[in-house]
């Protein structure tokens, strides 16, 4: 429609040709909440949001497969209107995805901090637990802001980090146990070589 419309133009026939600009625009603008539908649809799968809003994401599905049939009919407008309506459900889909993966996330984020905290990571792993401290604290700012979706996204980075804060923490307790093993059986074969030395000179003064 688009190369009609430009012929038409150049051969001088304005109205058709403003027609056909008109109908190639309204193909491109349905094809175009297509390709949105798919996407929007791709990242619900993806992320595994349609848990928590099953119903909208289940009539979205309907609406679109509408659509769908509503365009390989010819039924431009149906085709626009049910496209219109998947596109807003799916929509509302991840924003209650987000919303709730936010609140998860912050849970979790907030229960492997306390572990952190209790295992003294914050002393022990100092540059790792301040850096998920910042993270923490970002994630906090976004979901005041309602910006669930990054929210959801720095808790996680967080959550990780203190996971990670935890396990150098673990690591160089390891590490100081054994040093001190180590140390120990040191003293202790020094004390027996002591003994046996003290033993030995005792034998030579008698």
């Amino acid at each position: 429609m688009a190369l009609a419309a430009h012929s038409e133009y150049e051969a001088g026939d304005y109205y058709k040709a403003k027609d056909s600009a008109a109908e190639a625009y309204s193909e491109y603008q349905t094809l175009l909440t297509g390709s949105k539908i798919l996407t929007s649809r791709k990242e619900i799968i993806d992320r595994g949001f349609s848990q928590y809003d099953p119903d909208n994401f289940q009539k979205a599905d309907e609406v679109a497969q509408a659509a769908l049939k509503a365009y390989e009919s010819g039924d431009k407008n149906g085709a626009v209107t049910n496209g219109e309506e998947a596109l807003l459900r799916y929509n509302l889909v991840l924003v209650n995805g987000w919303t709730a993966y936010a609140s998860d996330r912050k849970a979790a984020a907030e229960k492997e901090r306390e572990l952190a905290l209790a295992e003294r990571a914050n002393i022990a792993s100092r540059d790792t637990f301040r850096g998920a401290e910042v993270f923490f604290g970002q994630a906090g700012e976004f979901l005041a802001a309602e910006n669930f979706k990054d929210a959801g996204l720095n808790y996680i980075e967080a959550e990780a980090r203190y996971a990670i804060s935890r396990k150098e923490t673990e690591e160089k307790r390891i590490r100081a146990e054994e040093a001190i093993r180590i140390a120990e059986e040191k003293i202790e074969e020094s004390s027996e070589s002591a003994s046996e030395a003290e033993r030995i000179i005792e034998g030579g003064s008698k």
